[in-house]
């Protein structure tokens, strides 16, 4: 880890941009050197939930056709 630091350090002392990455027990001196350290703990993708079984059947859904309205009573004022 000591040769990536001093390797960081002589990148950054001309200038070019240095982004680290790796766990959180990588020396300070090493997170230091960078311009920007990101932890691969913090990559992980996130857990996801568990699914509903399969076999569960969805609710029915009902449609009714729209009731016509009879426009004549609303003409009549």
């Amino acid at each position: 880890d000591s040769d990536y630091t001093r390797l960081a350090t002589r990148i950054r002392e001309h200038g070019v941009f240095v982004m680290g990455i790796g766990k959180k027990s990588t020396p300070k001196a090493f997170v230091n050197a960078c311009n920007i350290f990101i932890q691969t703990e913090n990559l992980a993708p996130p857990q996801q939930a568990p699914r509903g079984r399969r076999d569960a059947k969805a609710p029915e859904i009902k449609s009714e056709k729209p009731k016509e309205l009879d426009p004549l009573p609303l003409l009549k004022g």
